[in-house]
């Protein structure tokens, strides 16, 4: 199929646009959107992500807009059981929640316990 360089460009046009249209169609949800940041962000050896330091607050701006706050979106999160966040000095940090989980008692104290 040969096409001339007016169709080809037509058609890559009109591939640019639908394509952009599903895309704005499939936005993330703040949950998916918080869940990519941390797996994508996180530095090697970290579990969670600062909101400020990372650039993550901005990035959430950018993409859902600036009418909405991303710190009351991890705190619905958190309240959803969905993230775990800790205080940090200049923010907060986020988790996912399985990273999240706190250690076993037993396990813990055998440290504090050990010569």
């Amino acid at each position: 199929m040969n096409l001339s360089l007016a169709e080809y460009a037509a058609n890559f046009k009109n591939l640019l646009y639908w394509s952009t249209k599903e895309r704005e169609m499939e936005k993330l949800t703040h949950e998916q959107f918080f869940t990519r940041a941390i797996k994508n962000c996180r530095k090697d050896g970290y579990k969670g992500i600062h909101t400020v330091y990372s650039g993550v607050n901005q990035a959430f701006r950018e993409y859902f807009g600036k009418d909405i706050d991303p710190v009351a979106a991890v705190n619905k999160l958190m309240q959803e059981g969905k993230l775990a966040g800790n205080p940090a000095k200049g923010g907060f940090t986020i988790y996912l929640v399985e990273d999240a989980k706190s250690k076993p008692v037993q396990a813990t104290l055998a440290k504090i316990l050990a010569d």
